[in-house]
């Protein structure tokens, strides 16, 4: 049977589209908003208005949403940006000014190659944020200018806090240069934030919603995919059961197809479920396998990690798939690429699997990527996060706080600080679900890191809660260290929140007790900000500012300078901007306050004394990295507002905690 492409019906909700792009043309941004449940046809009819476009010489570029639990930040408009540096003129991108380019870097890191380092403002967040999208609308503005821009954004029912606020950004303001966005959604699919954010996105927008196909293109979309004679025997039937939906459509005829005069009306299945079992049931047992190990995986298949998960050779990974493509369930797409034909063919197969399948394909693809990752090969540390979190009753919580960490930095670094929140935020209520604890030590650090975030985010409530329990657990095991990075996290907080004077001062007093004498870097930064809190509180307590001051600059110079914050992570890189860890049997890395040197050597003066908490059992997996044996702890109210403390156990951990001195140190010594 052949494989039928051809566009049948739309031609309505087509020419309205073609029609609000030729209004571009007259020196007018629009913005179309597509909606209909999934399979109505709403990617189709983007690609055959874009190909239209297209003719019209219209540079075209796409970005797809993936599920926001394992995308990184802005990763449609990533995909939008690489897609247009990579069609755009040499001059478009030569000309950008250098500050632009560093903002820009966020989105495609090639962009600034060589130039100056991306950071994160310590102290204006916001500010840099608006720098960012403002670079991101004018680069949008050279573009169009230079040839009419469609940008197609698809799946947005899964965008990103963040992709969805810089998409409202884009649109709000009048732009004066033909481009015409467009975005699909499924609109029965919407979280209550996405709808809010699309909402007001929706507000400067064309609306198309899509419904059923007319018993007319019912036909003739029966015709092209199976001929004339299944048409005219179950057209009729097959709109009135599928009420035109043309996924569904396409799966019936396929069926039919196969035994034209045997079947009748009752024979035909009620929901694209059991249409999706039917097709996928006539592959090999080897070939449905596969497609197990991909749902689980994503909608891209990656050959490599595939290959690991199935320990099958590249070449075997290859034939599978070349079965699937065939059957309709896979498509090679134009860039070389292989996709499952329709989301939901992934949606249907992963909801199949029995819960220790799912599991343990999950631990399987986290492992695939980090075998990929350490091969020096893309790896976005979100998507590996989130196989590691969704397989921790299996795996343990070494990989899952470790990728969890990477990818909330790789979001810091592209100031889509929700998004990083929300990854920390993950993956301790998968290890809580799970039940599996997480150590002292690493709960801290992820408590700190996500409180910077929501900070970051303008969630200074949130923050704060999880500022308090982060303390509660550093007191509790009794690390100097810790206690310090929590009581400069609310010294920061406080400067960007409302916080009385006195609980700050009394945290870092607290703190400054905890490391002096055995940690005199850190007792730096903490007297010194000590200092500048009673300078700045009630005239009895400013007499005490000058000598912690003074005592601070004291203590040896190559010791009070703070570390910088983590570098951006990259897909090759860990969370500090280093290749991934070899397999190794130590807790913790050396606990040093500054960061290794370009050489990887630290100073080892700088070396804390302090006497780290003590663990006392095996992982029960192959190390991948720096491991730490479990410690009991207690759980704290921080995993939701609605969660009690809950009973203490233990489990392994692996995190790299210079990453939480960066991110909770930004003030330097007065």
């Amino acid at each position: 049977m052949q494989v039928f492409d051809g566009f049948v019906g739309r031609e309505g909700p087509r020419d309205r589209l073609l029609a609000a792009f030729r209004d571009t043309l007259t020196g007018k941004a629009r913005l179309v908003l597509v909606s209909g449940e999934a399979g109505i046809g709403k990617t189709s009819l983007l690609l055959e208005a874009v190909r239209e476009m297209g003719e019209s010489d219209a540079m075209a570029v796409w970005g797809t949403c993936w599920d926001a639990e394992r995308a990184p930040g802005y990763w449609p408009w990533t995909q939008v940006f690489r897609a247009l540096v990579s069609q755009a003129d040499d001059e478009l991108v030569r000309d950008v000014s250098d500050a632009d380019r560093v903002d820009l870097a966020r989105l495609v890191p090639e962009l600034n190659l060589g130039g100056p380092a991306v950071t994160v403002d310590e102290f204006d967040s916001e500010r840099a944020r608006l720098r960012f999208f403002d670079a991101v609308a004018r680069f949008l503005e050279r573009a169009a200018r230079n040839r009419p821009l469609v940008v197609a954004l698809d799946d947005l029912q899964w965008a990103d806090s963040s992709s969805l606020a810089l998409l409202e950004f884009v649109v709000r303001a009048h732009r004066p240069v033909p481009l015409l966005v467009l975005g699909a959604y499924r609109r029965d699919e919407l979280g209550d934030a996405t709808a809010r954010s699309l909402a007001a996105v929706g507000a400067r927008a064309q609306h198309v919603s899509l419904r059923g196909l007319s018993p007319t293109e019912v036909r003739a979309l029966i015709a092209g995919v199976a001929g004339d004679d299944v048409a005219e025997q179950w057209s009729a039937v097959v709109h009135q059961r599928t009420d035109g939906h043309p996924f569904l459509v396409r799966e019936l005829t396929h069926a039919f197809a196969l035994d034209p005069h045997g079947g009748s009306a009752g024979d035909i299945p009620d929901a694209a479920h059991h249409l999706i079992g039917r097709r996928i049931g006539r592959l090999s047992p080897h070939c449905r396998r596969l497609l197990d190990a991909a749902a689980v995986a994503g909608n891209e298949l990656l050959v490599d990690v595939l290959g690991d998960a199935l320990d099958l050779t590249p070449a075997a990974v290859a034939t599978l798939v070349d079965d699937a493509i065939r059957s309709g369930v896979l498509v090679a797409a134009p860039d070389g690429r292989t996709r499952f034909a329709h989301d939901l063919y992934r949606e249907t197969l992963y909801a199949d699997l029995s819960t220790p399948a799912r599991l343990s394909w999950h631990q399987q693809i986290g492992a695939g990527l980090e075998h990929r990752h350490e091969r020096g090969a893309n790896v976005f540390a979100g998507q590996v996060a989130r196989h590691f979190a969704a397989a921790a009753v299996l795996d343990g919580s070494d990989r899952a706080i470790r990728w969890a960490l990477a990818a909330a930095a790789d979001d810091r670094s592209r100031l889509a600080f929700a998004e990083a929140a929300a990854q920390l935020a993950r993956v301790r209520v998968a290890l809580d679900d799970a039940g599996v604890a997480v150590p002292g030590d690493a709960l801290v650090d992820l408590l700190v890191a996500q409180a910077d975030a929501e900070s970051r985010a303008g969630d200074g409530d949130h923050a704060r809660q999880l500022l308090r329990d982060a303390h509660e657990n550093a007191a509790r095991i009794g690390d100097p260290e810790r206690l310090a990075v929590v009581a400069l996290g609310f010294q920061r907080l406080g400067a960007r929140f409302a916080m009385p004077r006195t609980e700050v001062v009394a945290l870092l007093e607290e703190a400054r007790h905890a490391v002096e004498g055995c940690a005199p870097a850190v007792e730096a930064e903490v007297t010194a900000s000590l200092a500048r809190e009673l300078y700045h509180s009630v005239p009895r307590d400013r007499a005490r500012a000058r000598p912690l001051s003074e005592h601070a600059v004291a203590l040896p110079a190559s010791l009070t300078t703070p570390p910088p914050s983590p570098p951006a992570c990259s897909p090759n890189t860990t969370c500090c901007g280093r290749p991934a860890p070899a397999p190794s049997a130590s807790k913790w890395p050396a606990r040093s306050w500054r960061w290794p040197s370009a050489a990887g050597t630290t100073n080892a003066a700088a070396k804390d004394t302090c006497s780290p908490p003590t663990h006392s059992s095996k992982s029960d997996h192959p190390p991948t990295g720096p491991t730490s044996t479990p410690s009991s702890v207690s759980k704290t109210s921080s995993r939701s507002p609605k969660r009690r403390p809950g009973a203490a156990v233990a489990v392994d951990s692996g995190v790299d905690r210079s990453m939480l001195v960066g991110l909770a140190h930004p003030i330097s010594p007065a």
